[in-house]
């Protein structure tokens, strides 16, 4: 369907449909990550050996996010797993609110930019 064809009625009777899927659909109550794909928790243990250097299964951030991972939205957020950035933010004598600490992939950072 070409809306740019349509009279207002069907206009407005388009919009309506429109507006009751998107209700119907938001009534799921659905959590979907939209974030790139991420390695399955058996991938992840491949590199367990060198994850346990600084202690066996001290992987996870303080607020529970796996640092294993690509990270994305949630407790952590964007800017970076907050123990991170008060790292930084202390060699930097600034505040970790000040600090961002992103990935290492150009993706990340054009994200970040954008």
């Amino acid at each position: 369907m070409n809306i740019v064809t349509l009279d207002s009625d069907a206009l407005r009777a388009f919009e309506r449909q429109a507006r009751q899927d998107y209700d119907a659909f938001k009534a799921k109550q659905l959590n979907l990550n939209l974030g790139r794909g991420k390695p399955s928790n058996e991938q992840l243990d491949l590199c367990r050996g060198l994850l346990d250097l600084p202690g066996a299964g001290d992987y996870a951030a303080a607020d529970g996010t796996d640092c294993r991972n690509y990270g994305g939205v949630g407790a952590s957020g964007l800017d970076g797993i907050p123990e991170m950035r008060r790292l930084f933010a202390s060699l930097l004598h600034t505040e970790p609110n000040e600090v961002s600490v992103g990935g290492n992939s150009s993706l990340q950072l054009m994200y970040e930019c954008v």
